[in-house]
């Protein structure tokens, strides 16, 4: 063996690098020399990354990570190149991001957007753990984990407003607005449908989640079911029991 493969050469010092021109190549003596340009192979990974760090207000500003960097961290420095307060990271699909977490652990990309949300950010997780929602400081909901069970709420928005409290069922939430009317999505079967007694949804003070179903108690003191039937979804057979009551504190 010569040393020489057609468009390569084998050299110990720069072994595998390909060569793009070897006509450019000759030396004085008319042999190939070895002038680098690019290394065979995947390139190597990347150590850090740039984000788009986006504030509810559309504000944006672009932070490099490296891959081992904690999202308190970079909480820490968006919060000073924001000039805001405290706040956590949720991701292009709304979930957030835990603190202790790295860039990598993430998965988190060259160019991926990030949502800083000032403030605390309360967790909502349905009772079957494959969803969770948050409610934001303006009101709106995001929610994330399986779609049929609760985590994607993206066909709400526009009913998704000045949420004052949510509740999870196993697969399914139930969000109580400002208006004291209630949005409900995820299963059908544990509640995730609440049209057939949307109409009765009116003037609700309190809403409860049990495993397939829900319970709202309305300002006259009764109480509207739906969800699963034999899981507490339908009260029709109590219905004339369930007056003036009340909710206690706690």
């Amino acid at each position: 063996m010569d040393g020489r493969q057609e468009g390569f050469v084998i050299h110990p010092d720069h072994m595998g690098y390909k060569i793009l021109n070897p006509d450019k190549l000759r030396g004085s003596y008319g042999k190939l020399e070895p002038t680098l340009t690019k290394p065979l192979g995947p390139n190597p990974s990347p150590m850090s990354v740039s984000l788009q760090v986006s504030l509810l207000s559309g504000r944006t500003i672009c932070l490099d990570a490296e891959l081992g960097e904690s999202l308190q961290s970079l909480s820490e420095r968006a919060q000073v190149a924001l000039a805001s307060r405290r706040g956590s990271f949720l991701n292009a699909e709304g979930k957030l991001l835990h603190g202790a977490s790295t860039v990598e652990d993430c998965s988190l990309k060259d160019g991926d957007v990030l949502t800083f949300h000032i403030g605390q950010i309360e967790v909502f997780m349905s009772r079957g753990l494959p969803a969770a929602a948050s409610i934001l400081s303006d009101g709106s909901v995001l929610a994330w984990g399986e779609a049929d069970s609760g985590g994607d709420c993206s066909f709400l928005t526009d009913q998704l407003k000045n949420v004052r409290k949510i509740q999870g069922s196993h697969s399914a939430f139930a969000a109580l607005l400002a208006d004291s009317s209630v949005v409900t999505w995820g299963d059908k079967r544990c509640g995730g449908d609440s049209s057939a007694v949307q109409h009765k949804l009116q003037k609700v003070e309190h809403i409860q989640a049990s495993n397939a179903s829900f319970a709202a108690l309305l300002s006259d003191g009764s109480v509207v079911t739906w969800g699963d039937a034999t899981g507490g979804g339908d009260s029709s057979s109590v219905h004339d029991q369930l007056k003036n009551l009340s909710c206690s504190a706690g």
